[in-house]
């Protein structure tokens, strides 16, 4: 993981695959919902990274958040093709908001306190040379 701080501003990248945020699962005798394994341990696993990265308190201020999600095309493509989706955005499942939610679920209580301070938002899903998430996170002042 790349980071960098300056005044408000924190800039990550992340080198790893993208996981999409599942649909809830639900217990069948309390009725709560959880996450599905997959979601949990890749969101536990980000958090885990941002925590050895990011030493400073979580932001407290409104933030704009900017998501630019890169995936590595497919292996059994031709290499010409490979080559030529490179930066073209990827339009098929999982959603875009899927792997946002996943994202943001991520940073709670490292990055900034709660979700619930974003009040911009800009995401990208492209394909890209690498598997690799960069957020820019800018807290108000």
């Amino acid at each position: 993981m790349d980071i960098s701080v300056q005044n408000n501003t924190i800039r990550m990248t992340i080198y790893t695959k993208a996981t999409a945020q599942g649909r809830p699962r639900f217990n069948g005798y309390t009725h709560r919902a959880y996450d599905d394994a997959k979601s949990r341990e890749w969101k536990r696993e980000i958090g885990y990274e941002m925590k050895q990265a990011y030493k400073h308190t979580p932001i407290k201020t409104p933030i704009a958040l900017m998501v630019y999600i890169e995936i590595e095309p497919p292996q059994s493509w031709s290499n010409r093709k490979r080559e030529r989706v490179i930066h073209t955005p990827i339009t098929n499942r999982p959603d875009l908001d899927n792997y946002i939610k996943a994202i943001q679920d991520s940073m709670n209580g490292i990055i900034y306190l709660d979700d619930k301070q974003i009040y911009k938002l800009y995401a990208v899903k492209r394909y890209g040379k690498e598997n690799k998430i960069t957020l820019v996170v800018k807290g108000e002042t």
